[in-house]
């Protein structure tokens, strides 16, 4: 070991979020304090600072190096900093604010969150992407990620009236044009673009292969934002959602004529829905419409789809097992909504989407276990209670019985389910859209299925023919759940 000298004598390091059931809530909650400012009025930074300061004091500033990663580094670190430079500079801090590179802090580059700094396709775009083959469903995946970010972009180069449009870039380098906007009749914003595929374009950028499976039209929706003018529309969107009235705002209604009519004109084949976060909760209400409306099925790219729900992996699994009986019961003792779900879980069940999000990503990780609970109980005695469960929200059976038509969009029969394990800087990357056009996502895929056949889950038949058929399932799912019910009852008088 060399130079000895120049080896601090004191290191003080600082961790960043923590995604475990124990720090998670918290970390996230400093995140969010760090994007919207305040960070340096919590515990957490006051602590840290009389930390420092007492090191600082007894060893002097010069024997003192700070370090961190992620939500321990920046934020942290420049509240320590802007501490001692805001006091009146007496030793030892004006050693240690004037004299940084004592402190490890001359490299340092204060955290600024700013979204649009990813709006150029040369500086965020996917690219490993100079060649793309239509059959390869990562190169599906991709694209359709770069359509939704064009969405994002177009909006941005609305807000910022930019002479130099940027959004472009994001469907043009893969052989797309704009042909037409989603526009909310509130706020004028822009929330959807529609794309149309130039089938003869040649592009030095890409070379296209399987141009025959290329959607002609891809529908893209964007979610929230935070720039001034949007952030009041969408966040009360996003509130909508979560009571599950989204779908009867005029976005989604508007959103449902201008597929309609690209599907009445070109055909369900051609037109491809895909969305982030309210985007793909916009995708999803499209979808199941036209599943359960018009017996279309339209192939979607859910990204980073909100679940309307605490994530079952931040409910203790008692909790769990008791809101699930629950749901379960109160669905069988309201028999209209039995029926009702019922038949929209078999009308979609051949819909199936494909649904991307981030195992870490509290918006949507809620998915994960919502169709692993469904599997893992399949074939035993809760099976009808959980199929119960899991097709049905209280929020939804409340708001019906009083005729309101909700209808909350995370509850879905069949879906393509690709969870991303790849380890992410802080929870706010989790969510974005931008890691979804990477090749190194650490994919696990998982098809799911509802499977109106099995005696171990619903049996409605939509056709007309097969009211008999229906009866008889119905009153087989009632028998089960009824003798299910029973004995967990005579297991409780115990």
């Amino acid at each position: 070991m060399y130079n000895l000298d120049a080896a601090p004598r004191f290191v003080i390091a600082f961790r960043g979020t923590m995604l475990d059931k124990r720090h998670l809530i918290r970390d996230v909650y400093l995140d969010y304090r760090v994007t919207v400012g305040g960070l340096n009025k919590l515990s957490r930074a006051k602590n840290a600072i009389a930390m420092v300061e007492k090191f600082a004091d007894n060893a002097g500033a010069s024997n003192v190096w700070l370090t961190g990663h992620s939500l321990g580094a920046p934020p942290l670190q420049q509240l320590l900093v802007y501490k001692y430079v805001h006091f009146v500079l007496k030793d030892p801090f004006y050693h240690l604010s004037s004299q940084k590179q004592h402190l490890g802090l001359r490299k340092m580059i204060p955290l600024v969150f700013s979204i649009s700094k990813f709006d150029p396709f040369e500086v965020s775009g996917p690219k490993h992407l100079t060649t793309v083959n239509w059959s390869n469903p990562h190169h599906q995946r991709s694209i359709m990620a770069c359509m939704v970010q064009g969405a994002y972009v177009v909006e941005r180069d609305r807000i910022k009236q930019r002479k130099q449009r940027l959004a472009p870039d994001w469907w043009e380098n893969f052989h797309y044009e704009l042909v037409d906007k989603v526009i909310d009749v509130h706020d004028h914003s822009i929330y959807g673009i529609v794309l149309r595929f130039k089938q003869h374009q040649v592009s030095p950028a890409t070379t296209v292969y399987n141009r025959d499976a290329a959607p002609r039209f891809v529908i893209a929706f964007r979610g929230t934002m935070v720039e001034k003018g949007q952030a009041i529309r969408d966040v009360f969107l996003d509130l909508r959602l979560c009571m599950g009235s989204l779908n009867k705002t005029s976005r989604i209604q508007n959103a449902i004529l201008m597929v309609e009519k690209f599907v009445k004109d070109f055909g369900a084949s051609n037109v491809w829905l895909t969305g982030h976060s309210l985007g793909a909760s916009t995708a999803t209400i499209i979808g199941k419409y036209m599943a359960k409306e018009k017996d279309i099925h339209l192939k979607t790219f859910l990204f980073n789809p909100p679940f309307a729900e605490i994530p079952c992996e931040l409910i203790p699994d008692g909790i769990h097992m008791a809101k699930t009986f629950f749901k379960g019961a109160l669905t069988y003792i309201l028999e209209d909504q039995r029926k009702k779900s019922q038949k929209n879980f078999a009308k979609l069940t051949l819909w199936t989407p494909y649904l991307f999000v981030h195992h870490a990503d509290l918006i949507s990780m809620g998915y994960i276990k919502y169709f692993k609970q469904r599997k893992d109980l399949e074939g035993t005695e809760a099976s009808g209670v959980a199929q119960l469960a899991t097709r049905s929200s209280v929020r939804e059976m409340i708001s019906n019985l009083f005729r309101k038509g909700s209808e909350m969009s995370h509850l879905l029969p069949s879906a393509s389910l690709n969870v991303s394990r790849k380890r992410m800087d802080n929870f706010i990357m989790t969510h974005m859209i931008f890691p979804w056009w990477e090749p190194d996502l650490e994919l696990e895929t998982s098809e799911h299925r509802y499977d109106v056949n099995s005696n171990d889950h619903d049996q409605t038949r939509i056709e007309e023919k097969g009211n008999e058929n229906c009866k008889e399932s119905l009153c087989h799912e009632d028998n089960n759940v009824k003798l299910y019910m029973q004995g967990a009852l005579q297991q409780s008088t115990k």
